[in-house]
């Protein structure tokens, strides 16, 4: 059984498919499934009989999912299975009732049946603007909601935040711009056959009251005002910027490249534009090692506008451009078709289970092959296995990045690992490679 921690499913499970979702303009589903009575079993009987029957449950549970990372463990007595991509709120209504329909029959062990009930709590983000958090506690809320045996799930309807916590949001992190309090993580790009780090993500963090808040909760408030705009010539002049320190260290004059993801609502204003130019300008950095990063999601509203807009930066500043999360979406062919894209970045899906799912590495080879015969450099995310990344070298000449490597670093802290930890590294892989 796969065990997950809420944390998990808050900070990197959930935002994932929220992010797909959101792509394809369809919504997710949460249903948290406790077994209230499991500890009678195990008191009254034993635990390999309470351990029998939960293995059971779980592959009940688990011949419905429909892929293999959508049931999770998440305490000893509860699992949370996650529909993605839903149409409608109905599926959600007829998954809940089929599987309650799976838990109430019997179990078997040792010849003895036994029943043990379940509850089901369930929520979904119909609703624009619906984080992990609000998909999990309005889930948590419907489960706590359920009484005896009949019926025996709810749904609670996930609400996005109340408007005065919207508008406090806003101000706060206004503050934090203006007062400078926002960090830059650059986790690094390593280059799958040399094993040598070539460029860094810059990915934009907000600390506050003692902890990180990721962009995906702070980035939707921003988008809805002119804090996007500060947001992102604050990260560009930040991210140029620390290529100059790079330059400036002694690391042998490897020419690193920052790639900085920007808001669709940035693409095509002048001051997006602007920004770019000044801070190439202001430190005196090469234009093509700064790389503009863009999701579909990006180029939704207006392709044509987008593209154009795009081509601009490219041709007349002198950047690059790389699409991001490239594979995920539907339109992600004719994005490339009128987009001068220097570099696609091919979705963790596709990579974490590469060495064992034989799906994966055919959509890959296939968008590596697309890449190379367009003269697209790639880069693979989310390396987090060795044996993830002997497949992937075994397929790719390109680029990847991933906690495998490393995990997203602050930027005074670049000097020492690019000294120390990424020389291991590149010695590491070349031995892996021969």
């Amino acid at each position: 059984m796969q065990s997950t921690t809420h944390q998990s499913l808050r900070n990197s499970i959930l935002p994932r498919q929220l992010k797909a979702a959101a792509q394809h303009r369809r919504c997710v589903a949460i249903i948290l499934i406790k077994f209230p009575s499991l500890h009678e079993i195990n008191a009254r009987r034993s635990y390999d009989t309470g351990d029998s029957i939960l293995r059971q449950a779980w592959y009940r549970v688990s011949a419905m999912a429909k892929y293999d990372d959508c049931l999770h463990q998440t305490g000893g007595v509860q699992f949370c299975l996650v529909l993605p991509l839903l149409e409608n709120t109905v599926i959600l209504e007829l998954a809940l009732a089929k599987l309650d329909d799976a838990l109430s029959l019997p179990y078997e062990f040792e010849g003895e049946t036994i029943f043990m009930p379940a509850k089901l709590g369930a929520s979904s983000s119909a609703d624009i603007g619906i984080q992990a958090e609000d998909l999990l506690l309005a889930a948590e809320t419907a489960l706590a909601s359920v009484r005896g045996s009949s019926p025996s799930w709810k749904i609670h309807q996930a609400q996005r935040p109340r408007p005065e916590l919207f508008r406090d949001m806003q101000s706060e992190l206004r503050n934090a711009i203006e007062n400078n309090e926002l960090e830059l993580f650059y986790q690094p790009q390593i280059d799958l056959k040399s094993g040598r780090c070539v460029g860094f993500e810059a990915l934009t963090r907000w600390p506050h009251l003692g902890t990180y808040i990721p962009p995906d909760v702070f980035i939707p408030y921003a988008e809805q005002s002119d804090l996007i705009f500060l947001i992102t010539n604050w990260s560009i002049q930040n991210a140029v910027r620390q290529l100059q320190n790079l330059d400036n260290m002694d690391l042998g004059g490897y020419p690193f490249s920052v790639s900085v993801n920007i808001s669709g609502r940035c693409l095509g204003e002048e001051c997006l534009y602007n920004s770019i130019s000044n801070a190439l300008s202001i430190w005196n950095v090469a234009p093509e090692r700064l790389i503009i990063e863009l999701t579909e999601t990006a180029f939704m509203e207006d392709l044509d506008a987008a593209a154009k807009s795009c081509n601009r930066l490219k041709h007349e500043l002198g950047v690059k451009i790389s699409l991001d999360d490239f594979g995920m979406g539907y339109s992600g062919m004719e994005i490339i078709h009128k987009v001068c894209a220097d570099e696609l970045k091919i979705d963790k899906s596709f990579i974490q289970d590469l060495h064992r799912n034989e799906r994966s590495e055919k959509i890959l080879t296939s968008l590596l092959a697309l890449g190379e015969s367009l003269g697209i450099s790639t880069v693979a995310e989310g390396v987090e296995s060795s044996e993830s990344l002997r497949a992937l070298q075994a397929l790719s000449n390109g680029q990847a990045q991933g906690f495998l490597f490393s995990k997203a670093l602050k930027g005074r802290y670049l000097k020492d690992w690019l000294k120390n930890d990424a020389r291991r590294l590149r010695a590491s892989m070349r031995t892996q490679l021969t």
